[in-house]
């Protein structure tokens, strides 16, 4: 009775409103529903609402970087060799122009749009098999350890510049995906 009082006194953001309506949606507490990238990559964050862009900022020189809460910590991970895990869920896109290497990164179960990395290698990277948009693996050197979600219905964006076995062998793997080899 206290809190509905309290509330009615207080008028509550909409912020506030948001985390409160997806946390009894997803059964988790309020602070781990984050609504910025920052907030996304803090950790024991259950649902991101929104575009999630992570972006290491290498054109940043070191003595700015520290002003930014999201470049120390991605700073920090890649120094440290610890992973970043990223929300279980993503409602948007996932965008990943990181420096880190894929086996640093932990994905989402699942992303409510399209998955986006700039990655040239995906050694240890799981990508979910729940991706309601494509995924765009452009910047990949080559199709090794590439492991693609098998009943993907969106279409997987390869390197162009692979070779013309490579391409046919990810294809050959992968005979229901739509796969299209783009330039980058």
């Amino acid at each position: 009775m206290k809190k509905f009082i309290e509330r009615l006194f207080r008028a509550e953001s909409q912020e506030e409103k948001t985390r409160r309506k997806l946390s009894h949606r997803f059964n988790c507490r309020e602070d781990q529903i984050s609504l910025t990238s920052e907030e996304a990559i803090s950790g024991d964050i259950k649902y991101h609402q929104g575009y999630l862009y992570l972006d290491t900022g290498s054109e940043i020189p070191e003595i700015l970087r520290k002003s930014f809460p999201i470049l120390k910590r991605m700073d920090e991970i890649e120094k440290s060799g610890s992973k970043l895990k990223l929300p279980e869920i993503v409602d948007g896109y996932l965008e990943l122009l990181v420096f880190l290497s894929a086996e640093q990164i932990i994905l989402p179960q699942k992303i409510n749009g399209d998955f986006i990395t700039d990655l040239s290698s995906v050694k240890g990277l799981i990508i979910p098999d729940d991706i309601s948009g494509n995924i765009d693996l452009r910047y990949l050197e080559s199709s090794e350890d590439l492991v693609l979600p098998e009943n993907f219905r969106g279409i997987v964006y390869l390197n162009k510049y692979w070779s013309d076995e490579e391409k046919a062998a990810i294809k050959e793997r992968y005979p229901n995906l739509k796969i299209e080899f783009v330039y980058y």
